[in-house]
């Protein structure tokens, strides 16, 4: 592999990395976005090295460099088709199993929401007549 083209592949595999990584394209946790986005850094990064710094004789080739991005790419396809499928499947209402004996409230007694009667007005005694009425 010429030295030019594998020092701007790289360049290229890393900013999609980071990219992807970016926008979130078809990662699930923040984990994994937060690895995508270091690992196409250091592709970058090394390709910008290699490109403008590096005046050896020897250097490491990291064919997987391009595996990984071609990796992540078809795994990102798929995740967001398996999103896209689930939101066009219809929502089903979770099903529960009937309550045998719903608990009924006893006669006489108010059911929510109702509103509480008004107190029956009593006719209003004299203190004095009040007083001498023996208690029961």
């Amino acid at each position: 592999m010429p030295f030019n083209l594998y020092w701007i592949l790289l360049i290229v595999s890393g900013v999609l990395m980071m990219g992807m990584a970016a926008t979130g394209y078809g990662q699930r946790t923040p984990g994994r976005r937060v690895w995508t986005g270091v690992l196409g850094l250091g592709f970058a990064v090394y390709g910008l090295y290699l490109g403008f710094i590096f005046n050896g004789d020897s250097y490491y080739i990291f064919f997987y460099a391009f595996a990984v991005p071609i990796l992540l790419v078809v795994n990102a396809a798929k995740e967001n088709t398996r999103i896209q499928q689930r939101k066009q499947a219809p929502q089903r209402a979770p099903q529960y199993p009937p309550v045998p004996f719903a608990p009924q409230a006893p006669q006489g007694q108010m059911q929510p929401g109702q509103m509480q009667p008004a107190p029956a007005q009593q006719p209003v005694q004299p203190a004095e007549q009040q007083a001498q009425q023996p208690s029961a």
